[in-house]
């Protein structure tokens, strides 16, 4: 059972777990850069903050990509292009290649799990799933945005962000203006998806089990025909 259960997991898409520690890695970031933020961490900060804003246009990625890249080199380059101009845009707003480089690789797990689920799920159930990514974005913000002076501050302190001289640095945008705030909710944010993509992983599983199970109930029942059917033969 061990053995059938881990050659199933191993057939689950590797971009589910990729996605999985995207997911763990960006929690761990934003907490750790709210809890206890380290001298020269600024810039950082202020690129995460703009990752948060501009991820509100990357959750519909996988659901643009598989309605409008196709099997052609014409709509793969069209998905190219139209991607490469969001990291371009986003590339000018942040100053921190190594956030840029993790988050377009990202963009491409996304976009390649697009592609690969486009034959096995039709458009009406990813425009659900982009619906209820946004719907946990919007959600989100909303609960962050009444519960915001009751977020502690932790390690970014007035003192801190004075030192740092934070308010040369930020962009002049009201998310900025409360980085504890947008730490908090980028940590919140990426801790739910990672229980949505564990949740995701674990579905997978539990369908390719059926669906081997499914496979072994056909084939012994077939078996068992062909052996009565020649036995009856005998007769």
């Amino acid at each position: 059972m061990i053995i059938k259960l881990v050659k199933i997991i191993t057939k689950v898409s590797v971009f589910l777990f990729i996605g999985l520690l995207f997911n763990i890695f960006m929690s761990y970031k934003f907490l750790s850069l709210w809890t206890c933020p380290q001298f020269g961490d600024i810039e950082i900060i202020v690129n995460l903050i703009t990752l948060m804003i501009f991820e509100f246009v990357m959750i519909h990625s996988g659901l643009f990509i598989s309605i409008v890249v196709k099997h052609s080199w014409k709509d793969w380059l069209k998905g190219i292009l139209i991607y490469g101009l969001f990291a371009v845009i986003y590339n000018r707003a942040v100053s921190n290649n190594f956030i840029l480089i993790i988050y377009c690789s990202m963009v491409l797990n996304r976009t390649l799990l697009g592609i690969l689920n486009r034959e096995k799920t039709n458009v009406k159930i990813e425009l659900n799933i982009a619906t209820f990514n946004a719907m946990i974005y919007l959600g989100l913000i909303f609960v962050i945005a009444l519960c915001s002076s009751f977020i502690p501050k932790f390690g970014l302190t007035n003192d801190f962000l004075k030192a740092e001289n934070y308010i040369i640095v930020k962009p002049d945008f009201d998310l900025y203006s409360m980085p504890h705030v947008a730490m908090c909710f980028g940590a919140l944010y990426y801790l739910i998806f990672t229980f949505v993509e564990m949740n995701n992983i674990i579905r997978s599983v539990r369908t390719s089990l059926l669906r081997e199970r499914n496979t072994e109930c056909t084939t012994s029942g077939l078996v068992s025909v062909n052996s009565q059917t020649q036995k009856t033969g005998r007769r």
